[in-house]
Order: structure tokens, then sequence, then C-alpha cells
């Protein structure tokens, strides 16, 4: 039998992440929905359930949902956003927009995964 004294949970919440399309294409400017899915676990103090959310960023400044995040057994969520395919003609390397799952543990520890989705320049025709 072992007793721990003033043990802390240290360890932040493990993310896993997943973004469905990653490739945006045609470039038509048309708003297209992007599955965002994974799990949160914590094996220390837990996860703390008003403190996940998401975000996105693209370069352009222009399309960035946010929101809270809802987990269901195991820690699992799935989440859809609409995300614009288009991108400026001299952006060589295509548009892209970063999203981000973020959350916290009752301990305080914070923990952020993210995915990129891309509309590429070119299909490489």
């Amino acid at each position: 039998m072992g007793v721990l004294l003033n043990a802390t949970d240290t360890t932040p919440s493990v993310i896993a992440l997943s973004a469905t399309p990653k490739v945006l294409w045609p470039p038509n400017g048309k708003m297209l929905p992007v599955t965002i899915s994974g799990t949160i676990t914590d094996t220390g103090s837990g996860v703390n359930l008003s403190r996940a959310a998401y975000s996105v960023t693209d370069e352009y400044g222009k399309v960035q949902p946010t929101g809270a995040i809802t987990l269901g057994a195991g820690g699992s969520y799935s989440f859809t956003v609409l995300l614009q395919a288009s991108r400026l003609g001299s952006d060589l390397d295509g548009r892209q927009y970063t999203i981000t799952v973020r959350v916290s543990d009752n301990a305080g520890n914070a923990a952020s995964q993210a995915s990129v989705v891309t509309v590429p320049h070119d299909q490489g025709n």
C-alpha cells in the first residue's frame, strides 16, 4: 500500500485530431464542409468539459469560425465547419486553414493540437 502526499497532475490532456478532407478542390469559391474529429482524454484530473473548444484561422484572415466542443463517450468528438474553396491566384503555396483544438484539464494544464486544410494553387497537372 502506498500513499501519495501533495500529488498534483502536471500532465496535460491528450488530443487526437483529424480533418477530412485535407484538400479543398477546385478553388471555385464554394463553402465546403470539413469534418473535424478525434478524441480528448486525460487520465490524471480529467478533462474540463467547459474548456474544450476549436478555432479556425486562415492566412487571409477571412474565414475564422470558433466554438465549443461537445465530448462523447471516451472523449470522442466530431463536428463540421464550412471552409471556402478559394485562394489568390498569386498564392503559389495555396491557402491554408489551420484548425486548432484546445482544452484544459481539471488541474489547469492546457493542451492543443492543430491540423491544416489547404486550397492548393494547382493539382500538379
